[in-house]
């Protein structure tokens, strides 16, 4: 409706580009007063979405690094809070990079994910032979692979899961064979 409203009416957008239809109509059409309680409220979600991926972050850091023994509630809490504020810089960078319209770098920063995430699974679906060390040398290289693409490559991101679900099943699985020795995927116990 806003991008219908923005047609019509004197709202001009700066720069052709449509996400910043919605700022501008906040700022330029709606009350003084509700203004505030919307800028407020759009601060708010952006904290809490940034607060909580900050924590689960440098949760599961924590957890895949390992728990150390001997450590002290303290000592972890100060590694955690190192863990976030490395996690927080991590992600300020990768802020800085220009995707590209909200929705389209959305999709595509999830689709370099996805295509890495699935060929794992179907590596150790499809793929008997497949064993852990396979599984992430797969997983490493397709995500890679697919970053790689995106900056490299004239590539649309519709297709950077397929992409990335062949290359990491592809890699993972002759990676599985030469790496061997391991118990295969298929028959661990979780």
């Amino acid at each position: 409706m806003l991008f219908v409203y923005a047609q019509y009416s004197a709202l001009a957008i700066s720069g052709g580009d449509p996400d910043k239809i919605y700022p501008q109509f906040i700022v330029r059409s709606l009350p003084v007063g509700v203004v505030g309680i919307v800028l407020a409220s759009i601060f708010a979600v952006a904290m809490s979405n940034a607060s909580g991926s900050l924590n689960s972050l440098a949760s599961s850091s924590i957890i895949d690094l390992g728990v150390r023994h001997g450590e002290s509630g303290t000592q972890s809490l100060v590694r955690s809070r190192k863990l976030t504020l490395a996690w927080g810089i991590v992600l300020g960078i990768l802020g800085l990079v220009h995707w590209g319209p909200v929705l389209v770098a959305g999709l595509t920063i999830a689709s370099i994910t996805y295509g890495a995430t699935l060929g794992v699974f179907l590596l150790g679906t499809w793929n008997r032979r497949a064993n852990e060390t396979g599984a992430l040398i797969g997983f490493v290289t397709g995500l890679a692979a697919m970053i790689a693409v995106k900056f490299l490559a004239p590539l649309a991101w519709t297709w950077y899961v397929l992409v990335g679900t062949v290359i990491t099943f592809t890699v993972g699985s002759l990676a599985s064979i030469f790496a061997g020795g391991t118990e295969p995927l298929t028959t661990q116990h979780f």
